[in-house]
């Protein structure tokens, strides 16, 4: 999280226009989960609340809110026949840090939301021609599993996001009166 105020110059080095006074919303993309948060306009972390579940255990420490799911490149994407067709489902198991031994672009026998993108022409990485047997209608149907995965995780934040920045409005005017 603070890494991306950095990358966004809402950390403070630097003259910060853009976004000012504005939450935004940080989404990390990774090898097994994806993480999103909100920073606030100062830069940091919107906060937790007081209480925190962390392996089971209850905690009251201060820490970013982070909502994680998932869904990362090593998500197996798995295809069930149905009556009416194949349906995709990405998610949430993975094949981890194995992604260079399991996914087919690099030779293994799983499916992957790294082969959907390889095979959609998205990314270049591994062999692309190993997943050149892809149908386009599994590809079409692991990226609006992925897209549904990921919008909401951004709509938690983002309504959150909006109220917050309501409130900073509100309060701004208030001050400016």
């Amino acid at each position: 999280m603070r890494g991306a105020a950095f990358l966004a110059r809402m950390d403070g080095s630097s003259e910060f226009t853009s976004h000012q006074g504005k939450s935004t919303i940080v989404v990390d993309i990774g090898g097994t989960t994806t993480d999103a948060g909100v920073l606030l306009p100062s830069g940091f972390p919107r906060q937790a609340a007081a209480f925190i579940e962390i392996g089971g255990v209850r905690t009251n420490f201060s820490m970013a809110d982070v909502q994680s799911i998932g869904l990362g490149g090593g998500s197996r994407v798995k295809i069930h026949q149905t009556e009416t067709g194949d349906a995709v489902t990405v998610g949430p198991d993975s094949v981890g840090h194995n992604l260079t031994r399991d996914a087919k672009v690099f030779g293994g026998d799983v499916l992957t939301a790294t082969d959907v993108v390889v095979a959609d022409g998205t990314v270049e990485i591994g062999e692309n021609v190993r997943v050149a047997d892809i149908s386009s209608d599994v590809i079409q149907k692991s990226r609006d599993a992925i897209k549904r995965l990921l919008e909401r995780i951004v709509d938690k934040n983002e309504n959150f996001s909006r109220r917050c920045n309501a409130a900073l409005s509100r309060r701004w005017k208030y001050h400016r009166s």
